[in-house]
């Protein structure tokens, strides 16, 4: 069918002025074409446009040029601009994210994403679907990245507090019922927003993160609690509470706070044994030499380095006695006691490395006046 318009064909007169969209092909004697170029002419009525249709009266190329202007600007069919951003179709999304068609478009008629009509075709606005897919962790995309990064970086879901708690998930909704932590629901799923995730955290010292956990590892090994003081002791635990606040004793103690719990720094705790004679740590050996010491100060020496994964062969007996368990009890330090043995003040027989001093000689030299034999006087800071 030929269209008086100076030669061109409707379909081609459609393409020229470029109303058509690439999803409408016009082939040569496309009966299509030719239909579409009656609707639109509809669409602009005019006895020279009927007429140029009916091939009763040819168009000239000026007025066929200002139909066309006009169809672009006005008509059903006008040409539309480019839209701004990058379009990704429906299909395309559904095969992102491994949905069917009718997931799909429930998903896009739910509005979770801005959309736009282009050319006919819902267009899904690529930046709008990323934005919703990092605040989301319902949908995943069947290659790509993780949902709901914009999500973690603001709140918890409970497997996340279950994991750095080291707890089941089915603990981690008791304390939050319990605990009436605040939370939100994303995706008909709770979550615990980070801030109040951290001030429920800073209040308690029952649950601590793993990472926490790690960095009081040196501490806590450094330490004792009260109870262990008690149990070491072999007394109550009220009585511990009554020695940490003896004037006599509370100076030697000192403590540290480690997830809200006060501790006792061994140091201070050994510190206190060696000061006196009325408590003794409980035996961690069934030898009975060891227990019939009579000594506090020796037995609770000799005790403590067992405690501390020790072995009995290292520690003196009713008969002998190490370097350090003769300084502790001259009140010096090991090098002073080894310079003593080097000058021929005190005697000591060697076994391999190790020195030991008979314990008898030892108290009786102890009483002798020192300074009158050129020794020196015992007295010294402990190295």
């Amino acid at each position: 069918m030929a269209c008086g318009v100076s030669g061109f064909r409707s379909g081609d007169m459609l393409k020229e002025s470029g109303i058509l969209s690439y999803n409408y092909r016009v082939e040569r004697g496309s009966v299509r074409a030719e239909e579409r170029s009656r609707e639109i002419a509809e669409c602009m009525p005019g006895p020279d446009m009927d007429a140029a249709l009916k091939g009763e009266k040819p168009m000239e190329q000026e007025e066929y040029r200002y139909w066309g202007e006009e169809t672009r600007s006005r008509g059903t069919y006008r040409k539309q601009e480019p839209v701004k951003g990058e379009l990704m179709s429906v299909a395309e999304m559904g095969r992102l994210l491994g949905l069917k068609k009718t997931d799909r478009y429930w998903l896009v008629h739910k509005n979770l994403f801005d959309t736009t009509i282009y050319l006919g075709k819902i267009w899904i606005i690529r930046e709008s679907f990323e934005k919703w897919y990092a605040g989301q962790v319902k949908y995943r995309k069947v290659d790509g990245e993780e949902p709901g990064s914009e999500l973690r970086k603001s709140s918890f879901s409970p497997r996340d507090i279950a994991q750095m708690l080291g707890l089941s998930e089915t603990t981690v909704y008791e304390i939050l019922n319990r605990e009436r932590i605040e939370t939100i629901e994303v995706d008909c799923r709770r979550r615990v927003p980070k801030e109040a995730f951290d001030k429920w955290y800073a209040g308690q010292n029952r649950y601590r993160t793993k990472k926490d956990r790690k960095r009081d590892e040196e501490a806590e090994r450094e330490s004792i609690s009260m109870p262990e003081m008690a149990k070491l002791l072999g007394i109550p635990r009220k009585q511990v509470y009554g020695i940490l606040k003896s004037p006599g004793y509370k100076e030697l103690f000192e403590t540290v706070v480690i997830a809200g719990q006060k501790r006792i720094t061994k140091e201070s705790f050994y510190r206190f044994l060696d000061s006196q004679e009325k408590y003794r740590l409980h035996a961690a050996s069934e030898d009975p030499d060891a227990l019939q010491e009579k000594s506090s100060r020796l037995f609770n020496f000799r005790q403590r380095k067992l405690l501390e994964g020790g072995s009995a062969r290292c520690s003196g007996n009713a008969e002998n006695l190490t370097v350090e368990e003769a300084a502790l009890m001259a009140g010096v330090s090991r090098v002073t006691v080894n310079g003593w043995i080097r000058k021929g003040y005190l005697q000591a027989k060697r076994i391999g490395k190790a020195a030991w001093i008979n314990r008898e000689e030892f108290e009786r030299w102890m009483q002798e006046p020192h300074s009158a034999k050129g020794t020196p006087e015992i007295k010294d800071n402990k190295d």
